[in-house]
């Protein structure tokens, strides 16, 4: 429902064509590391998580507020216990929206990278996410690059 599609199919006299639509607002790139393009944007935000190891079967800690990397198809969060790329790992989210439920799915990593501050960080991608939970994940990533739009244009109509 709220996926945003980076083609659209034209239809010409000829032939259909399909063309590219940058949808993307924020400052990451839309492309992801095989080249290809994202299908949603992603947000910096505040949400309460925890993760463990499918294999592990049960939760190991609790959750706790960390600012994590999200969008409708993944996340990307500091880690306190370590994960291995391709890995699939059970993620507890509560996100701060209306909805006070929260949203258990399974993800794959897909990455692992130390940051500046010697941080242990994990990509995953979402395997098993019902399609409620996402609209959910991708309404409050809109509604988080809302509220930096109406910031900016705060900041702007003040600086002129």
């Amino acid at each position: 429902m709220f996926a945003l599609l980076k083609k659209y199919t034209e239809n010409t006299p000829n032939n259909y064509v399909t063309n590219e639509v940058d949808v993307d607002s924020s400052t990451e790139a839309t492309s992801d590391l095989s080249g290809g393009i994202r299908e949603f944007f992603r947000i910096d935000t505040d949400i309460a998580l925890r993760y463990w190891p499918m294999a592990a079967g049960v939760p190991i800690s609790t959750a706790r507020r960390q600012r994590v990397n999200l969008s409708g198809g993944g996340i990307r969060f500091k880690l306190n216990e370590p994960l291995h790329v391709g890995e699939r790992v059970w993620i507890e989210m509560i996100l701060p929206d209306a909805q006070t439920s929260q949203i258990t799915c399974l993800g794959r990593v897909v990455r692992l990278f130390g940051t500046e501050g010697g941080e242990l960080q994990a990509a995953l991608e979402f395997v098993k996410l019902t399609t409620k939970e996402q609209d959910r994940v991708v309404a409050l990533c809109f509604a988080e690059q809302r509220k930096l739009l109406q910031k900016r244009v705060r900041v702007i109509s003040t600086a002129h």
